[in-house]
């Protein structure tokens, strides 16, 4: 049904291209048919004849080039760039849908779109997602939702011309990859769409940019069947096949195949290296896609070990490169390493004979180091690499891992100066004022300092006198009224009086502080309350601290954590009678608590540090 709609397609082609297919759809069918074809400019027709034309928005067009398509020309898209769609592209009554697409990927982000008219939950979407493992149709029909099909990045990221398709028929959304259905979802109902919003090709209003070639972008108002979608992919074969040809050529001047893995790839790193003529973005994507090709499994264990995306793997070029990675590999492969003889006492035959093997590994990479630049493209470091990887722990991992590794390290206890205590003071003022000590919060300060007096005079059994500082606060009001913008030093003299009233408290009948200090917590949300709660995203450096004197010249005591160790603590307390601290630790080198100890999760300090405990100061034990 399909020979109105692409004669056009097959008519201006290149030589060879499938002809038109021999049926005939409405002449409505077409919502935009943008081919791309276009030599220059800024504008690309809509060959639908309904005038949705794309225009290139100011400030993007150095990130849009012309490029040989499947059918004439097509757009090179890198970087940022917004391709506007114009207000004539109406979705409002159209009952079914098909979007098709070709594309020609260089790399993949969280979010790349091939279309997108953000209209709210009315919002019509074709994209790439989670790097490229998704192709993903979003629609409203009875509610916004989203048909992902799964699809491994390789497959698309080889250099090759790849036609996308989804649509909507009434009952199902489907999703295509060359002329093969690779997802659907059941959904009867109406489809609602359209809105104010402008359309963009190959973005969401300038984000989530395709990186790659796009060419003969086409919306239907009608949902295309299987054999359908089929034909557009054969109509573009002529053009696959003669690429196919190009990149044989083109490889073949990168490309050193080898037995294994690792010697393809240090060969061909080998070569990039002494080739001087760059290495364009689609030529990449095919060489890449080439050594996936020839070794799927060490391809997809090597980019899971070095932590890239499959784009990224023939950065490695760069000197340095593998010794830094390596240096990482073992920090995570010594991590949950015994340093105490308790520690080592709890390993089993096993355990040992594990550590046996990292102490190994750990002499060949500094055998690679020492080899210096002579080993920069050997084999010997892929192999290292992959069995380095293939011993790492990785954490639980749910959208992002649970404690992500941190270096351990603890920070140097030391009692500040005076100068140090009282800049430190200082800051946290400043910091509650908002950096801004105006004549009104100052004002504000001398009235919270008088309610403070006030509230302490009225509940203490033995009330303490406030007349020396209430009036020492009269004179700074008076001060303060006569104010015109800010003052720190009047703010200051104001808190200073506020702080001994408070010191002065019958209740504050105590010269000793226990706390623990730690680092903020890790992962993207570690601002969330949750995260210094519960402990879960905490990382080493946490120490157990009493801070002896509640004034600037006090002196700051750790209990822990005792070299050899580093780790994180959770909710400190202490006794009944102050002599004993009950305290959750987790080593650095530890996942968790030991079988050794109590059962209860976090429940005992290791007797390493009970005996380190006793050791610290007087009448302190823990339990």
């Amino acid at each position: 049904m399909l020979a109105t709609i692409l004669g056009s397609m097959a008519n201006g082609a290149e030589p060879g291209a499938a002809p038109a297919l021999p049926v005939d759809p409405p002449a409505t069918a077409l919502l935009a048919h943008w081919t791309l074809d276009e030599p220059d400019g800024a504008v690309w027709p809509d060959a639908s004849g309904n005038n949705a034309h794309v225009t290139v928005e100011a400030g993007a067009a150095g990130a849009v080039e012309r490029a040989p398509g499947v059918f004439g020309g097509a757009l090179r898209l890198a970087g940022t760039h917004r391709l506007r769609v114009g207000p004539r592209l109406d979705f409002a009554g159209v009952e079914r849908l098909t979007l098709s697409a070709w594309v020609r990927p260089t790399g993949f982000d969280r979010y790349n779109e091939i279309f997108r008219k953000e209209d709210g939950d009315r919002r019509v979407l074709f994209s790439f997602q989670e790097n490229g493992t998704v192709l993903a149709l979003g629609l409203n029909v009875g509610g916004y939702l989203e048909c992902d099909a799964l699809l491994d990045p390789g497959d698309v990221l080889d250099g090759q011309w790849h036609h996308c398709a989804a649509t909507f028929d009434g009952a199902w959304l489907r999703v295509y990859l060359d002329g093969r259905e690779i997802g659907a979802l059941a959904r009867s109902g109406s489809l609602v769409a359209g809105g104010t919003a402008p359309g963009y090709l190959g973005s969401m209003s300038g984000s989530e940019c395709f990186q790659g070639l796009i060419d003969e972008m086409q919306i239907f108002r009608v949902a295309l069947g299987p054999a359908d979608i089929e034909s557009l992919f054969r109509l573009g074969q002529p053009a696959r096949e003669r690429l196919a040809l190009e990149l044989d050529e083109a490889l073949g001047r990168f490309l050193v195949p080898g037995d294994a893995f690792a010697s393809t790839l240090a060969r061909t790193r080998q070569r990039l290296a002494e080739t001087d003529a760059p290495l364009d973005r689609e030529i990449a994507a095919a060489l890449v896609g080439r050594i996936k090709a020839r070794h799927g499994a060490e391809f997809a264990e090597f980019v899971r070990t070095m932590g890239i995306k499959p784009q990224q793997l023939l950065d490695t070029v760069e000197p340095g490169r593998f010794v830094r990675e390596g240096e990482r590999l073992l920090e995570l492969l010594v991590e949950y390493r015994p340093l105490t003889d308790a520690q080592w006492e709890r390993q089993t035959a096993d355990d040992l004979r594990h550590w046996r093997e990292i102490a190994a590994l750990e002499g060949q990479y500094r055998e690679l180091c020492a080899g210096g630049d002579a080993m920069r493209f050997s084999p010997a470091w892929i192999e290292w690499l992959l069995a380095a990887g293939r011993r790492v722990e990785l954490r639980p991992y749910a959208q992002e891992a649970v404690a992500p590794y941190v270096r351990p390290a603890t920070s140097e206890t030391r009692t500040l100066t005076a100068a140090e205590a009282r800049a430190a003071l200082e800051r946290d003022w400043l910091h509650q004022a908002d950096r801004n000590p105006t004549p009104e919060r100052i004002r504000a300060e001398i009235g919270w300092a008088r309610e403070l007096a006030a509230r302490i005079e009225g509940s203490a059994v033995r009330a303490p006198d406030f007349a020396q500082e209430l009036a020492e606060l009269e004179r700074l009001e008076f001060e303060a009224n006569a104010l015109t913008s800010a003052d720190r030093e009047l703010y200051f003299r104001v808190r200073e009086v506020k702080r001994r009233i408070a010191f002065r408290n019958p209740v504050v009948d105590f010269q000793q502080v226990l706390f623990v200090d730690m680092p903020y917590p890790q992962g993207s949300e570690w601002q969330h309350e949750t995260r210094h709660r519960l402990g879960y995203m905490a990382v080493p450096g946490g120490r157990l601290l009493v801070l002896e004197g509640l004034d600037p010249g006090g002196r700051l005591r750790q209990l822990l954590p005792q070299p050899p160790l580093h780790g994180s603590f959770w909710r400190p307390d202490l006794s009944w009678d102050a002599r004993r601290v009950l305290v959750c630790f987790k080593p650095h080198n530890e996942k968790g608590v030991s079988p050794l100890r109590d059962q209860r999760r976090w429940r005992r300090v290791p007797p390493d540090y009970r005996r380190a405990l006793r050791r610290s100061g007087p009448g302190l034990s823990a339990r």
